[in-house]
């Protein structure tokens, strides 16, 4: 059995392909049902009992539409589920995946089980979608996974396919358009690995969009002329609708005339056996020239081109800085992609690689990187008594590599010898020990496999099992995947009285990893009731509104899981860790209690409501419109100007919505969600700067209020405090980002708090103020023996007692009254710490 994974698979929109690295090549398997044919149609069918994958399916699809299901990978980590009329039930897009990946693996001849694989997804997934992906191949039978950003794939194929090739610190893109998404990755490579430098992309924009645009824009039009109708194109789409078989039918013709025009200046299109109101049969005959579809797909094409230069400009780097642009996805076959790229970019375009295989190839050398974990427990002693453990590369660029072994058993009187199978090396024979550390040399471009042995003082072998170490030496491979979008909690802040995002994971920081934040409790949480800390987790830029982002999962923990009250200020230990395929856990520790509360989120479906999603664009539209009136109010001509256009984008996506029904069978519904967030994050950018000046002066007000109180009764570890964080001061302001600011100066208003209350005054005034407070106590008799012991503390000026004597006179009060003392309610219970 192989030790490292060595499967790959591109688990692709419209064409998936499975490959295999052997023997220090890529092997891309043959479609055993269609001859020379080296990819699969990512399309499922029904017919009663029967399932249909790929070809079979794509054909079927035009006799029984309402059986077979396409472009389903759009929808992963949706709560969309396809109905099929033969199984009078439905199926989700998990379901689909798993379907395709279960006819990918029959492509393997080799008589292996492939139950463990590397499997593509493109790089702006997230992380929902990715974890769908995750599921979709354990439903197949695939145990181990490991998820791989396609451009890094195929990246990785092209610097790998050219052998003994050295690269000077080159930097280029990976321009992936495939049938339903797309993705840009800025990659730098070197002579050891390839890192990637950023990357963007559109989960819904692809081939399939190409083809979108000729139905509606060159085939509905004509249809509706020769049939004398109107309305056709709602009704195509809806999935009660009579006409909705013959969307279906268009798209594959559309996807016809597509493929066609790639190498034909005009094609002539024949749509037979359409039936009109009357139940009467037509056919239409017309001609869509080359020229007609580049000018409809420009604008698709215009909004790749955006993303390269918001990717190049975020990293400061401008076309010359690059080598080239490796082009990746069927739909790049297309001319005129390749044609408006170069004439907008001025950068060389690469054509050296088969841009429909070439993902399932690079995904098959990440894979060779990639040990397998499946079989037996490798700790499992030997008849000997003895378990060998070994660490080291698979796969490397260097000529040595460093081999660490640990050896467990009766060593004593035993030796170990290790040997390269060609011959070339042998480390003697050496008494064994405990911790065993070798450098062993590598023959370039070869597998080097070595064999550790183990032989008694008479020199016969003594059985161990696991003992092979297989190195292909000659492999470029990447550093390790990045992050495409900000993790971040949701977090209370004390300035604004409203919630804001806090990144914990970055953008582009390297996977995996894993971090701890410390937030405090805003308010207390009653032991046995349903007061509640909610920590929310959301994928998207940290200077946003966490209503722009996307949720991951959230984590609730109410006053009956804990064994006493949680009082505000009580410290509570975040630890988030994200694996290099997106699984993400939470964990969450509160010493106070010594409880800590764990979890693996799983994917969290993504639901999309019409009436919804109407609403909150109206409410958008309502928030520009205010925005402009107070941008009109300071001069920002420029803002004003900018956010006018944005109401006109967010007026499209009201245009737009207009026309969906309820049973739509397309995507567009999710395609108007992603533009309406992105608008909010961009009006979000757009009015930054109202936000910064107003974060600016409560910072100076914070520190003005901390630096008085702690002159007065702060601590020499307050003062310490203070100058740490002044010593930030520059940095902070300058960062532009409100929520940096707003966080230093929750730190100061805190820190001035805690200095506040060491004054003997502090706790004499708050007495005096919770004595008017004698209608809201939850416990009124409670309440009077309190009030009664404070007052003679109060007398006597007993600072000490009367504190206690606050402390649980707040925790009689009502979260809504509290927050009149504390500064905040609602949201989510708990804020940045000191």
């Amino acid at each position: 059995m192989a030790q490292t994974i060595n499967i790959g698979i591109d688990l692709g929109t419209t064409n998936s392909a499975i490959a295999k690295f052997s023997q220090g090549k890529v092997d891309v398997f043959s479609n055993p049902t269609v001859h020379g044919k080296r990819t699969l149609p990512s399309v499922v069918g029904f017919k009663k009992n029967k399932i249909f994958v790929g070809d079979k399916a794509k054909e079927y699809w035009k006799k029984s539409p309402k059986n077979v299901v396409a472009f389903f990978k759009r929808k992963m980590g949706t709560d969309e589920e396809f109905l099929i009329e033969d199984l009078q039930g439905s199926k989700t897009p998990v379901d689909l995946s798993a379907e395709v990946l279960k006819e990918l693996k029959t492509f393997v001849r080799t008589g292996e089980v492939v139950d463990s694989a590397v499997i593509t997804v493109p790089a702006s997934f997230d992380t929902n979608q990715s974890q769908a992906t995750e599921n979709a191949a354990h439903q197949a039978g695939i145990q181990q996974v490991f998820l791989l950003q396609e451009p890094i794939a195929a990246s990785i194929a092209y610097a790998n396919q050219e052998k003994g090739v050295e690269f000077d610190e080159q930097k280029w893109l990976v321009y992936d358009l495939g049938g339903g998404t797309f993705d840009v990755a800025l990659l730098e490579v070197g002579d050891e690995e390839m890192i990637v430098l950023g990357n963007k992309g559109n989960n819904f924009l692809g081939g399939a969009d190409f083809d979108n645009i000729i139905v509606d824009y060159i085939l509905i039009p004509s249809i509706e002329k020769e049939l004398g109708i109107s309305g056709l194109l709602g009704d195509l789409k809806s999935q009660s609708s009579k006409y909705n078989a013959l969307y279906f039918k268009l798209l594959l013709k559309a996807e016809e005339a597509k493929i066609a025009l790639s190498s034909m200046e005009s094609y002539d299109l024949e749509i037979e056996e359409i039936e009109d109101d009357k139940g009467e049969e037509h056919d239409l005959e017309l001609t869509i020239t080359r020229s007609q579809f580049e000018e409809l797909i420009q604008p698709k094409i215009d909004e790749t081109i955006a993303l390269i230069k918001s990717l190049l400009q975020s990293k400061s780097l401008s076309s010359s800085d690059l080598k080239f642009v490796l082009m990746v996805g069927g739909s790049t076959y297309i001319p005129y992609v390749r044609q408006r790229l170069e004439e907008s970019l001025q950068i060389p375009v690469n054509l050296d690689v088969d841009p429909t295989t070439v993902v399932a190839e690079g995904a098959a050398l990440f894979a060779a990187t990639k040990p397998r974990k499946i079989e037996e427990n490798s700790s499992k002693p030997s008849p000997s008594g003895l378990t060998l453990r070994m660490e080291y590369p698979h796969v490397s660029r260097d000529l040595e590599e460093f081999l660490e072994a640990r050896v467990e058993g009766a060593l004593e009187g035993l030796y170990y010898r290790i040997l390269r199978t060609d011959g070339g090396f042998d480390s003697g024979l050496k008494p064994l020990q405990r911790e065993i550390e070798e450098d062993l040399p590598l023959v370039e471009q070869e597998q080097n496999i070595f064999e550790f042995k183990i032989f008694d003082s008479h020199g016969n072998a003594v059985p161990i099992d696991n003992n092979t170490i297989q190195i292909y030496q000659g492999i470029t491979t990447v550093r390790g995947q990045t992050l495409p979008h900000d993790i971040c909690i949701e977090i209370e802040d004390d300035n604004s009285k409203q919630t804001r995002c806090q990144a914990i994971l970055r953008e582009n920081s390297t996977l995996p990893q894993k971090q701890d934040y410390e937030v405090q409790v805003s308010r207390l949480v009653r032991h046995g009731t349903d007061d509640e800390i909610r920590i929310n987790i959301l994928e998207g830029p940290e200077d946003t509104l966490p209503q722009a982002n996307q949720t991951i999962g959230y984590l609730v923990l109410k006053g009956t899981r804990f064994s006493r009250d949680i009082p505000a200020g009580t410290t509570i230990e975040i630890t988030i860790e994200m694996s290099e395929s997106r699984t993400l856990k939470l964990s969450v520790y509160i010493p106070l209690v010594d409880q800590e509360f764990k979890k693996v989120f799983e994917p969290k479906q993504r639901s999309v409501s019409l009436n919804q999603l109407k609403s909150e664009v109206q409410n958008l539209s309502s928030k520009i419109s205010s925005e402009i009136v107070e941008a009109q109010n300071r001069n920002e001509q420029v803002v004003v100007q900018e956010l006018k256009e944005k109401r006109e984008q967010v007026h499209e996506i009201s245009a737009k919505l207009l026309t969906v029904k309820a049973d739509d069978v397309t995507d567009i519904r999710y395609q108007l969600e992603d533009d309406k967030r992105k608008v909010a994050q961009e009006v979000d950018s757009l009015t930054r700067d109202k936000y910064i000046s107003a974060a600016i002066q409560q910072y100076q007000e914070a520190k003005a209020f901390c630096s008085r109180t702690i002159e007065d009764s702060g601590s020499e570890a307050d003062k310490r405090t203070l100058n740490q964080l002044l010593q930030q001061e520059e940095g902070v302001l300058k960062s532009g980002s409100v929520s940096r600011i707003n966080a230093t100066t929750e730190q100061l208003n805190q820190l001035g708090v805690t200095a506040q209350m060491k004054s003997p005054t502090f706790h004499l005034s708050l007495f005096a103020h919770l004595v008017d407070q004698t209608e809201d106590f939850v416990d009124p008799a409670e309440a009077i023996k309190l009030l009664n012991l404070g007052a003679k503390y109060f007398e006597s000026r007993n600072v000490k007692k009367l504190e206690e004597v606050n402390w649980a006179l707040l925790n009689l009060l009502p979260p809504d009254k509290k927050s009149k003392v504390t500064g905040m309610s609602g949201g989510t219970n708990i804020r940045k710490s000191l």
